[in-house]
């Protein structure tokens, strides 16, 4: 933790911080979707402390929104992430993306999984191994041609 960040953040301050609203905080917090990590009071009175983790949780979940995914959305495919064995914490443990229409969960290098349908396994193409593939394709063409065919080379 670097010297600027502090142990807790008021809901205020995460306000002004995120341009999240008070409502959206108080309905998260009371729906268990981001729990603030320390509650003073109740009801209306009572005041939200968040953590540094509380603040990176919020930003995943206020950039999936400006991004045009519905919280009911997010909702789900935090729950589908939540059953997965290697995720503890789904909205730090897996990097998330989205296009607008879904929630995509990178895990690994080479596996993407849709977590808004239920893990839905999406092609993931890593340029560097499309590359290295083709690459040895290439040498092994040039070690064997076969009979009849020459290797040309494609100009720009």
């Amino acid at each position: 933790m670097t010297t600027n960040m502090r142990a807790s953040y008021t809901s205020g301050e995460v306000e002004r911080l995120l341009g999240l609203t008070q409502r959206q905080l108080g309905y998260w917090a009371s729906t268990q979707l981001v729990e603030p990590k320390e509650t003073h009071g109740s009801g209306n009175g009572r005041r939200l402390l968040y953590s540094y983790e509380d603040l990176v949780r919020l930003s995943v979940i206020k950039r999936l929104l400006d991004a045009g995914m519905s919280l009911q959305a997010i909702r789900r495919s935090i729950d589908f992430l939540r059953t997965l064995p290697e995720v503890t914490e789904p909205l730090t443990d897996v990097y998330l993306a989205s296009d607008g229409k879904t929630i995509y969960a990178r895990r690994g290098d080479d596996e993407v999984l849709d977590a808004l349908h239920g893990g839905q396994m999406v092609l993931a193409l890593g340029l560097n191994d499309v590359m290295r593939r083709l690459d040895a394709q290439i040498v092994g063409l040039r070690e064997h041609p076969s009979k009849g065919h020459r290797i040309r080379r494609v100009s720009a």
